[in-house]
C-alpha cells in the first residue's frame, strides 16, 4: 500500500542546505543527482512503508534509511496513512 509522504518544515531547511552545500562543493549536476536519489529514497517509503531501519531511540515509531552520508528520519503516521520525514 502506498502512503502519502509530508515533508516537514525543518526537513525542508535541512534539504535546502544540503543542497546548497553541494552546488558550493560540488556543482550543479552533484546536486541533481542527489536531488533525484532522494526523490528514489521518498517513492521507496512511501511504498515500502517498513523499509527504513528502526530508530526508537529517536522516537518510537521512527524509522531511517540512508542517501549517501545522511539520513531520512521518518515516522508513519497510522491514522493520516501518511509519513512525515
Amino acid at each position: 500500500m502506498s502512503s502519502n509522504l509530508i515533508i516537514s518544515k525543518p526537513a525542508l531547511r535541512d534539504i535546502e542546505a544540503i543542497t546548497g552545500y553541494l552546488a558550493e562543493q560540488s556543482g550543479l549536476d552533484r546536486t541533481d543527482k542527489f536531488l533525484s536519489q532522494l526523490d528514489i529514497k521518498f517513492a521507496k517509503i512511501a511504498k515500502f512503508s517498513k523499509i527504513g531501519r528502526e530508530r526508537k531511540e529517536i522516537l518510537p515509531k521512527a524509522r531511517s534509511l540512508a542517501i549517501e552520508s545522511y539520513l531520512i528520519l521518518y515516522a508513519l503516521d497510522d491514522k493520516k496513512s501518511s509519513f512525515y520525514a
